[in-house]
């Protein structure tokens, strides 16, 4: 294997591995930190709602 091929393998390897961590992050944040469940006037109407409905 030449080194061009060994560096992209790698670089791919690399942006693969980012992607897959930044992933898990993210269902873990949303499946275990966000706290509640969604009102059904959030659900039908999500741009409207009460303020403190849009500050958490």
């Amino acid at each position: 294997m030449n080194t061009d091929q060994r560096a992209s393998r790698g670089m791919l390897r690399f942006v693969g591995a980012i992607f897959g961590i930044a992933m898990i992050i993210g269902a873990v944040y949303f499946f275990v930190l966000t706290e509640g469940e969604p009102d059904k006037s959030t659900l039908s109407n999500p741009q409207t709602g009460t303020s403190e409905q849009h500050s958490r």
